[in-house]
């Protein structure tokens, strides 16, 4: 199992902020409220990659 290296930065934190607002309203949008749990386990999945170097 992988462990978490580094720290996200301030540009990668708002970024994840930024497309889960958007991914959710336009989700909510629709009117699909599992739409919008999809969308946000999504970018938690890459959010978590985050926390992980790039090699």
């Amino acid at each position: 199992m992988r462990i978490p290296d580094r720290r996200p930065t301030a540009v990668e934190w708002i970024a994840f902020a930024v497309a889960l607002i958007v991914g959710i309203g336009v989700a909510a949008y629709f009117g699909n409220l599992i739409a919008a749990v999809g969308v946000g386990l999504a970018l938690l999945i890459a959010g978590i990659g985050l926390t992980y170097s790039r090699r």
